[in-house]
């Protein structure tokens, strides 16, 4: 500058914004548009969790999940290990195919400690081969842990150049001196003709004993892991027209949403997390599913596979197609229109700009695009900024902050970020948004840790930086409603904001690009309408998709029609809501539903104990002027205590019609739903779970019918560590809110809720439960102290 200082910084990114500051005032640029821009940068925001590329639904590096040390990185699917998100992470990331040479360098200052090295199969075939000469040259102690996924996944799942078959490396490897080959195949017998002194071959079940086997092999080793890219085996089997053999499903009514399927599949990202009555459960997106199991490992007796007959698929689902709809309000272009596009990848984004793009030269207009796509393919943040003009071709590298006019947010979490949020002004800019809560790589990984942020503050920040005349939509229950398929989600947003008259192109022009596209035309144009008449008449698409809640009352309602052939379980329960008057709809709801519940889980007398433990509560609450927050804290936390889920519990809720018709309604023929289950009484002789299918139903009904036996001295389960833990913790709860009771006043109210609420965090089976009811205990210890010692004024 004037007096030889940088001006401009020599390193990094430059963003126009920083040259407009810069250069704007040496070049006579309008001092009121510096100072606009000057405000627009000095915004503040809260933190809203950042987006991160993460492993595919049924990535085969989700096997490596046994691996409890960092391994060293490599270029490829593998470096998103290095990501916050997972656990492990890895010790470097090289340049391509060097990462065991770094470690053969490392070895001789730590006393030649034994590592793993990931290593993909492209890598493997482009440079990969000298980094493992180089190791065995060294004698170091390494297992390179080979992914032979068929494919270079990270960048676009081309085949990788020179590929040979796993046969032919192994034999390539020995060659090249490795001390041992092991392969963990997901059909073993292919390989065991290769068999040997040096070489190994392990089913996908013994992959933890293969890791632990070949940790204790001094010098260089290799584990090959035969498994196909899950997003390109989904591709084949579409292009195809296959199938899956069979489908992974969670019974909602049976899941705790402990989340130690998450932990089973690494944080699989076909897993998500949904609001019940009961609280948060997990359920598996059929779309994004792999179907390869890994989430079924652990204690959890909730899910089941489904076997489809021949012919037999995931019903889809055809909506009334639409044709005449209302034109919306012109969108102005006497000036260049400025559209910002943001999301996640893999969800069609890119293909949204591009649709875009192509209608506006359709109609003879100008538009400049640019995908900003990085690890798109892994769900990595995607953005698309767009401008469009009629009198001259945009010239721009990037969005100026404060000067977009429509902020497309196909994702939630996307179009939250500071950094996307810039780009919008209050005065200008109109935000569509998808209201879908999708995680992230952090949250999936660690889901009753990391919960998704509050949606309504989410909202309220899109709100403060743009219009406030926005459109929120859930276009993820929209198209699971419409199509059976979340794919189309973003083409429903589009539709919605072309009918709200921010997009300066005409329906034809959008639809004709569609066609022009060529992927699913027919669904995509009926999607694209679809969102508008969710703008145009959203009351016809209610009417037609039901909504997404229901009400209080209309499940109150629904109870009362169920017990209406139960006389005592009926008279219980409206002598439950006449004795708790006070309660609003939201709490009758609660306390109605679990009565019903717990006559049939047990007897009425067990649902009676119940109640009557809750209107001791009441009857203190009742006084205090906090709407029964209480008293609604323990029917719902006293209800999830008593209603724990013993042999007999699972084999009611198993065989339960509505919970089997869910599972059939998916599909559009017959299936055999096969539980899959791992009863403690036999882990002696069982290693992991057994299917129960149709020919084990009518045991799976005597079990449940026998449930008078629960904590009898004939109860044959109720012996075991986890039952009697289950029964502990009942008592344990009562005599906790016992203690609080007569500390309960305005003052203390807060405290007490809090402690009331702490058997929401008692989730899962066996030893997962185990460990949440001791976290759930210290707390409780914790929250007495404060309890039993409120602060001085």
């Amino acid at each position: 500058d004037e007096d030889g200082q940088p001006l401009i910084p020599a390193h990094g990114e430059v963003d126009p914004e920083e040259l407009a500051l810069k250069l704007g005032p040496r070049l006579g640029a309008a001092p009121e548009r510096l100072t606009e821009l000057q405000r627009v940068l000095d915004r503040t925001y809260p933190a809203v969790p950042r987006v991160t590329p993460m492993s595919c639904g049924g990535c085969p590096y989700n096997t490596f999940r046994d691996l409890r040390e960092k391994p060293g990185g490599a270029i490829g699917c593998s470096s998103i290990r290095a990501i916050e998100a997972y656990d492990s992470g890895v010790l470097y990331i090289p340049t391509m195919g060097a990462g065991g040479s770094i470690y053969s360098g490392w070895a001789p200052f730590n006393d030649n400690q034994h590592i793993y090295q990931y290593l993909g199969d492209g890598s493997y075939f482009h440079s990969g081969r000298g980094a493992i000469q180089s190791c065995v040259q060294g004698e170091v102690n390494i297992t390179f842990l080979l992914l032979f996924n068929g494919a270079v996944a990270l960048t676009g799942g081309q085949t990788p150049g020179g590929q040979r078959p796993v046969s032919d490396v192994v034999q390539e490897l020995l060659g090249l001196g490795v001390v041992k080959v092991g392969i963990v195949s997901e059909d073993p017998a292919r390989y065991r003709h290769l068999d040997g002194e040096r070489i190994e071959v392990f089913g996908l079940d013994r992959h933890a004993e293969a890791l632990e086997q070949f940790k204790e092999i001094v010098g260089t080793t290799v584990l090959i892991l035969d498994k196909e890219c899950a997003t390109e085996k989904g591709r084949r089997r579409r292009r195809q027209g296959l199938t899956p053999d069979e489908y992974v499903l969670i019974d909602e009514d049976i899941c705790e949403g402990c989340g130690d399927c998450y932990a089973q599949s690494e944080g699989c990202a076909a897993l998500y997390s949904v609001a019940t009555e009961f609280g948060d459960k997990t359920q598996v997106r059929q779309a994004q599913c792999a179907q390869d199991g890994l989430c079924i490992d652990g204690e959890c007796p909730s899910f089941a596979v489904v076997k489809p007959a021949k012919g037999t698929r995931l019903r889809r689902r055809r909506p009334e197609p639409l044709d005449e709809l209302p034109e919306p309000p012109e969108c102005p272009l006497d000036q260049p229109y400025a559209i910002f596009v943001m999301g996640r990848g893999g969800t069609g984004v890119v293909t949204i700009s591009h649709l875009i793009a192509y209608a506006a030269m359709m109609e003879g207009k100008y538009v400049y695009l640019s995908n900003n796509t990085g690890l798109a393919q892994k769900g990595g943040p995607v953005e698309a900024p767009i401008v469009i003009s009629a009198a001259e071709q945009p010239v721009f590298n990037r969005l100026f902050p404060g000067e977009v006019d429509l902020y497309l947010g196909f994702d939630l979490l996307r179009a939250a970020e500071p950094d996307n949020l810039k780009y919008a002004a209050p005065e200008r800019t109109r935000a569509f948004v998808s209201t879908a809560e999708i995680a992230n790589a952090e949250m999936n990984r660690n889901p009753r840790t990391q919960p998704f942020p509050d949606a309504a503050q989410l909202r309220a920040l899109i709100d403060r930086c743009t219009s406030k005349d926005n459109i929120y939509l859930d276009t993820y229950w929209l198209a699971e409603r419409l199509f059976s398929d979340t794919i189309f989600a973003n083409m429903l947003l589009l539709g919605a904001a072309y009918q709200a008259g921010v997009l300066p192109l005409q329906a034809a022009s959008i639809e004709q690009a569609i066609v022009l596209n060529a992927q699913a035309v027919e669904n995509n144009i009926q999607a694209f309408r679809w969102g508008r008449l969710a703008v145009a008449d959203p009351a016809r698409v209610e009417r037609a998709l039901g909504t997404q809640q229901v009400s209080a009352g209309q499940t109150l309602a629904e109870v009362k029609e169920r017990l209406a052939h139960d006389a005592a379980a009926r008279a219980l329960l409206d002598e439950g809501l006449a004795a708790l008057a006070d309660l609003n709809a939201e709490g009758e709801k609660e306390l109605g539903v679990r009565l019903a519940e717990l006559c049939a889980y047990q007897d009425v007398a067990y649902a009676r104990s119940y109640l009557e433990f809750v209107r001791q509560v009441w009857e203190v609450d009742r006084g205090l002027s906090h709407g029964l927050q209480f008293t609604r804290a323990v029917v719902r936390g006293l209800y999830k205590l008593m209603a724990y889920k013993d042999e007999y519990e699972i084999a009611r809720l198993a065989t339960r019609n509505d919970s089997e018709e869910r599972m059939r309604a998916l599909f559009d023929g017959e299936v055999e739903i096969v539980r899959q289950l791992h009863p403690p009484t036999m882990r002696r002789l069982l290693k992991g779970k057994i299917g129960f299918g149709k020919g084990m139903r009518p045991a799976l009904v005597l079990l449940s019918r026998l449930k008078g036996l629960r904590g009898t001295a004939f109860d044959i389960f109720g012996h075991t560590a986890a039952r009697r833990l289950e029964r502990e913790l009942i008592g344990w709860y009562c005599g906790l809110i016992e203690e609080v009771l007569p500390a309960l006043t305005e003052e203390s109210y807060e405290l007490a809720v809090e402690i009331a609420e702490l058997p929401d965090g008692i989730r899962g089976y066996e030893h997962v439960k185990e460990a949440s009811a001791d976290q759930a205990k210290q707390q409780a210890g914790r929250l007495l102290t404060q309890l039993r010692n409120p602060p001085s004024d």
